[in-house]
């Protein structure tokens, strides 16, 4: 299986963001997602 590197490092920034950063998992899933919106999320 291949990762594509824009993904995992999404999921690594958001992974930081709510266990280091203590953000909620919903709003540091959002901020993610709407980094490109080729993702899903307008």
């Amino acid at each position: 299986m291949r990762f594509h590197h824009n993904l995992v490092q999404a999921t690594v920034d958001a992974l930081h963001n709510i266990f280091n950063d203590g953000k909620y998992a919903d709003q540091a899933i959002q901020k993610i997602l709407k980094r490109d919106t080729r993702w899903g999320f307008s």
